[in-house]
């Protein structure tokens, strides 16, 4: 099975390629008119390799851009022609960090609507599990999503089907989750994903992390991780974890939408930066990902402290610890900004702000969230 669902679908409203591109565009044809697939006409061609931008036409043919630049029009056809004045013309965007569901919503349209053709998903420790990777693979070239599709295999996952759970496993079950890895490699996936402020990869520790990575170091892929966490007084730690996994495990490890929380101090931003490149100077790979923008969508479990997440017993916090954990989140929902700055994407209070919440049921911030649980 390819590592990437392919696509054969397309929104005819945007020009936006995702198409393989020869290292060379083929010469214009210059004996009788040549077919194509599509002639894009008259369009601003950004190609993704850093020139200056141009005014061009482009060819395609059989899946594949057959020509960039000048194209006289009783030298080709094409079944379909697009103009493109005024526009900008550019391969299909790649989201290295997305999530969703092609089996339950294969159009894609909120994507799509920002130029992203290609999606890389299982992130965070999430994805199908290892033994039925070639199954759900299958399924989703089956439902013909209108976007490219690749998968990372997720450690989370991985853990769940093990039946580890939330325990420390033993080198025989290091073992077997190492095995899983490569199954899903194997099987497909481009890496490993991790979500180490996830449960239950809260409780995995080095040994298990550089088990896990070395089939992918073997393979030539990648680990991806949702670090253990992005907090102010976290991050540095947070990343030389990730960093030593690399090390050990000799496999390119990668920080997914690398940020710090709790804090605007860019000095701190470039001592992590700098502790990256020191180590990708000595070692594997070491590479990041950002998104330009200063929000973040995660589940309402991260305000919560560990004592109050599984694998604890909720009600006996809530019986034994409760003013505690009403000053825990009232700080912790303080430090992201306050209440008007957490917004519910999800559930009945979908669209509301946790102050909009708050107020219409009569209750503080903190015991809405108390209410709700981890």
């Amino acid at each position: 099975m390819a590592r990437f669902v392919d696509v054969r679908s397309a929104l005819a409203g945007l020009l936006l390629l995702s198409l393989s591109c020869t290292p060379e565009a083929d010469p214009a044809p210059a004996d009788g008119p040549a077919a194509h697939d599509w002639h894009i006409r008259g369009g601003t061609v950004i190609d993704g390799t850093g020139r200056p931008a141009q005014t061009a036409d482009v060819l395609v043919r059989d899946d594949t851009i057959a020509h960039v630049g000048a194209v006289a029009p009783d030298t080709i056809t094409a079944e379909r022609t697009f103009d493109a004045s005024g526009l900008a013309v550019t391969p299909g965007f790649i989201d290295a960090h997305a999530h969703g569901d092609p089996l339950d919503t294969p159009r894609f349209r909120n994507v799509l609507a920002m130029g992203v053709t290609t999606l890389l998903l299982g992130q965070d420790g999430g994805g199908p599990e290892a033994n039925a990777f070639d199954e759900h693979l299958a399924a989703v070239q089956q439902a013909r999503p209108f976007v490219n599709v690749g998968y990372l295999v997720g450690h989370n996952t991985l853990r769940r089907e093990s039946g580890i759970g939330y325990d420390t496993p033993t080198a025989a079950e290091r073992r077997a989750l190492a095995g899983l890895v490569a199954q899903g490699l194997d099987a497909g996936a481009f890496g490993l994903s991790m979500g180490l402020e996830y449960n239950p990869g809260t409780q995995a520790q080095m040994p298990e992390l550089v088990a896990i990575a070395e089939p992918v170091a073997e393979r030539n892929a990648v680990v991806m991780s949702h670090l253990r966490s992005e907090d102010v007084a976290d991050i540095e730690d947070a990343v030389a974890e990730l960093l030593e996994q690399g090390r050990r495990a000799g496999a390119h490890v990668h920080a997914s939408h690398l940020k710090i929380v709790l804090s605007t101090d860019t000095s701190q931003a470039t001592a992590v930066l700098d502790q990256m490149a020191a180590a990708r100077r000595h070692g594997p790979a070491v590479t990041a990902d950002v998104y330009p923008y200063t929000a973040s969508f995660t589940g309402i479990s991260i305000l919560f402290p560990e004592w109050a997440r599984p694998p604890n017993d909720y009600e006996t916090v809530l019986d034994t610890r409760t003013d505690e954990l009403r000053t825990y989140l009232t700080r912790r929902v303080r430090q992201r900004n306050g209440p008007d700055a957490t917004l519910f994407g999800t559930g009945r209070w979908t669209g509301l702000t946790l102050a909009e919440v708050a107020d219409s049921t009569g209750r503080s911030p903190a015991e809405v969230l108390m209410a709700l649980g981890p």
